[in-house]
């Protein structure tokens, strides 16, 4: 198809990616059975861990802060599907996504009840989470921005 609508410039592109991919296996086959990548792997799967653990328990820690009881597997379960269904480019930031994923989880058997009865203090738990740990660091992250680039302003002396 794109050799078709684009003519030219889609035999480029198809043949750019094909020698790309090419490189890439290349790469690959060449390095994959070194014992240096296979340490690398192992360290960076390891820390994926601590990683996500800690990103769990941070829920589990806000969800008790809001009565609502979990225990840290189910909270590091409920948080990574959560990551993985807002990791969806369907809204912007994954908004609403992954709420929807640790409600569902949370909810076992019935991942589509979205009913809020009284008393039910999951949403109150997710919702903090999700201010706690995506809102929070954008505006931390954009003040600090906003530092470096006026640190790199030049100052002018007044006359």
């Amino acid at each position: 198809m794109l050799k078709k609508l684009g003519k030219e410039k889609g035999n480029k592109i198809i043949n750019q990616t094909n020698s790309w991919m090419e490189e890439t296996c290349t790469m690959i086959r060449d390095n994959i059975q070194t014992p240096e990548s296979k340490k690398i792997f192992t360290i960076s799967f390891l820390l994926s861990i601590v990683s996500w653990s800690f990103y769990g328990i941070s829920f589990m820690i806000i969800a008790m802060g809001t009565g609502y009881i979990i225990s840290a597997f189910d909270s590091i379960m409920a948080v990574m599907g959560a990551n993985a269904i807002g990791n969806l480019p369907i809204t912007i930031g994954g908004s609403g996504l992954a709420e929807f994923g640790i409600v569902a989880y949370l909810n076992n058997l019935n991942p589509f009840d979205f009913t809020i009865t009284e008393g039910i203090l999951a949403w109150d738990a997710v919702i903090g989470w999700r201010i706690a740990t995506y809102y929070v660091p954008i505006a931390i992250t954009w003040l600090l921005l906003v530092k470096l680039a006026l640190s790199k302003i030049p100052k002018t002396q007044n006359k």
